[in-house]
């Protein structure tokens, strides 16, 4: 006997049904299949949802300018209070602190021009910490005529919650404003 398997899925039960030349069918529950289906089923269910949930969330994003010359002393958090671009709001232009929305992957620009670097030893750095996890990474600087500039760009995976700012290397620094100096950071994968 020639027969032809039909899964029919009536949601919440799954029965499979037997097609059999005679006309004749059965009817079968597989709580097995149903089990797997469902389980199936809602995942793609929300993995759709998760998509249009994401795809109409707005991408956090923020550019943020040092808009005047300032003096840095120490380990000392740098205010950008020059916010040209802050998608989601999510860069606090008074603290300098951006606070991570989403789970995903972020790119991180800095630039910075310094004045004058105030100290003997001359080391320049700074350093963006995107807290705990990563640590952070060092801006090393280089003679530029008479300003010393530098900038770089990361890829780091955050989570929800974790804080982003850039901190002054332990000299007593001049920054340069006036646009020469800026932070960015914008989410290019979400989680």
């Amino acid at each position: 006997m020639n027969c032809l398997l039909l899964l029919s899925v009536l949601l919440p039960i799954t029965f499979n049904v037997l097609l059999c030349e005679s006309g004749a069918f059965e009817i079968s529950e597989n709580w097995d299949c149903l089990a797997d289906l469902n389980t199936r089923l809602e995942a793609e269910k929300r993995r759709r949802n998760n998509f249009d949930i994401n795809r109409n969330k707005t991408r956090p994003a923020f550019t943020a300018f040092l808009n005047y010359d300032v003096v840095v002393a120490g380990l000392h958090k740098m205010i950008f209070p020059d916010v040209k671009v802050n998608a989601g709001g999510h860069y606090n232009p008074i603290t300098g602190v951006f606070t991570v929305p989403f789970t995903g992957t972020y790119f991180i620009h800095l630039t910075i021009k310094m004045k004058e670097v105030l100290n003997k030893n001359s080391r320049y750095y700074a350093n963006v910490i995107a807290t705990c996890r990563h640590g952070g990474f060092y801006v090393n600087f280089k003679r530029n005529e008479e300003l010393y500039s530098a900038s770089h760009d990361v890829l780091f995976d955050c989570n929800a919650g974790e804080r982003m700012y850039v901190l002054n290397g332990p000299a007593i620094t001049k920054y340069e404003g006036g646009k020469e100096t800026y932070f960015t950071v914008f989410i290019t994968d979400l989680k």
